[in-house]
């Protein structure tokens, strides 16, 4: 993952770009559903780096070491059910809440 500083960042772009191999290519959905479902916020945030009065940061580098479900996790997926969450994320904003019972078996159980 790559950041440019906010000012010179053009603003046409996004701010943070991933470049997959070409065995990640298949998982760019994927991979977007987790991060944007809350089990995944949790997750990956244990990657971000803590400032003064509870901030909470993530450097460019903090995503490289973020914990992301394996392959197997995401080929467990249906294709059909990523492409509906997909489009209902483009469309609404929100993934439906399915995703979230995908990523469910990830979330640490209480010790």
């Amino acid at each position: 993952m790559h950041d440019a500083p906010p000012s010179t960042r053009d603003r046409s772009k996004p701010a943070v770009s991933i470049h997959p191999n070409l065995h990640g290519v298949q998982y760019l959905d994927h991979l977007f559903l987790y991060l944007n479902s809350s089990i995944g916020r949790e997750i990956v945030s244990l990657s971000a780096r803590r400032y003064g009065d509870g901030l909470s940061k993530f450097e460019p580098n903090d995503l490289n070491t973020a914990l992301v479900p394996a392959p197997e996790v995401f080929d467990a997926i249906h294709p059909d059910a990523v492409a509906d969450a997909m489009k209902r994320l483009k469309e609404t904003g929100t993934a439906p809440h399915v995703v979230e019972s995908w990523f469910r078996p990830l979330r640490k159980a209480p010790s």
